[in-house]
């Protein structure tokens, strides 16, 4: 009789329980909280997403946004290879190329043998995936006569460059980044604009991104300082190609620069995105620029060698 009643307590007590309104509530407060520890900034789905995602070199378009999948990017000829830098939102699976990768911040490098998409494939433990992917395009090299200055008259004056001003140019085996020719001003002045060597026609797209390159040495001298010497590139915009209509757009130029060091050679870069090339635009001439920085020593002597020129869109 003893035991029927403890188990009749027991049963009893066991119902209170499960009927007590507030221990329901609790729990239902209990579940509640636990759902939004996970989603409240984010749905479920939201989650699979990156915070940040970078490129280099180049710049993606368009700009990053969690909730683009799909970019773009445009770089030199020459590159092998990418750097990848993205921040996932939350902890999930993650690959590149079949690859599995850390979405913590750290540097990716990605071999790109030609143009392909670099896909990020993001899974979550809830079975839930997206794809971003970056569409890579390299740029191909624009023909440019005589681009290395090895070819000159009986004056060592390049073939396919004129001067626009005053002053002379001569190619010279005195220092070469490649082949066994360079090209140097004969003298400099002391503006940007007075030495200026332009190029023959080289056509292009104006709906490309382009850049123009040139390697460019300063003879060292002892004592002296390589900002005793600034360089400028310059593009000029024409409507045929022949040179001889100016587009709507007649030319920019860019900011002149002292080189790093002397006695090394360093190649200076001028990049127009498509938004800055005028669209009547069908070829270019390209101009190289120098002149001495008096304040910093500087003379008409100074010797500024240049050599490889390129353009690439």
């Amino acid at each position: 009789m003893g035991k029927k009643i403890i188990l009749l307590q027991l049963y009893f007590l066991i119902l209170s329980l499960c009927c007590n309104p507030a221990l329901e509530e609790k729990s239902c407060i209990l579940e509640t909280s636990q759902r939004a520890v996970y989603s409240e900034d984010y749905s479920l789905e939201e989650n699979v997403a990156l915070d940040f995602l970078s490129a280099s070199p180049g710049k993606l378009w368009p700009e990053f946004k969690p909730d683009i999948t799909q970019y773009y990017l445009t770089v030199p000829a020459e590159v092998s290879s990418i750097e990848i830098i993205a921040i996932a939102r939350e902890s999930f699976f993650a690959e590149i190329g079949g690859r599995s990768i850390l979405l913590n911040g750290e540097v990716e490098r990605i071999p790109l043998e030609s143009d392909n998409p670099i896909n990020i494939n993001l899974n979550n433990n809830y079975g839930e995936g997206k794809v971003y992917s970056i569409d890579v395009k390299k740029m191909s090299r624009l023909p440019i006569e005589n681009y290395s200055f090895e070819e000159f008259n009986d004056q060592n004056q390049p073939f396919k460059w004129t001067m626009t001003g005053t002053g002379g140019v001569v190619s010279t085996n005195s220092f070469a980044h490649s082949g066994n020719y360079s090209a140097s001003f004969a003298s400099l002045t002391s503006t940007i604009s007075g030495r200026e060597l332009m190029s023959s026609a080289i056509e292009i797209n104006p709906s490309k991104d382009s850049i123009l390159s040139v390697w460019f040495f300063l003879e060292e001298v002892s004592g002296a300082v390589a900002e005793r010497v600034s360089v400028s590139l310059k593009i000029y915009y024409f409507a045929d190609k022949e040179c001889t209509i100016k587009a709507s757009t007649a030319s920019a130029t860019m900011t002149k620069i002292s080189l790093d060091e002397q006695g090394q050679w360093q190649r200076v870069f001028y990049e127009r995105s498509s938004s800055q090339i005028p669209q009547d635009a069908v070829a270019i001439k390209v101009a190289i620029r120098a002149c001495y920085e008096k304040d910093a020593g500087g003379t008409s002597k100074d010797k500024i060698f240049f050599d490889d020129v390129e353009v690439q869109q």
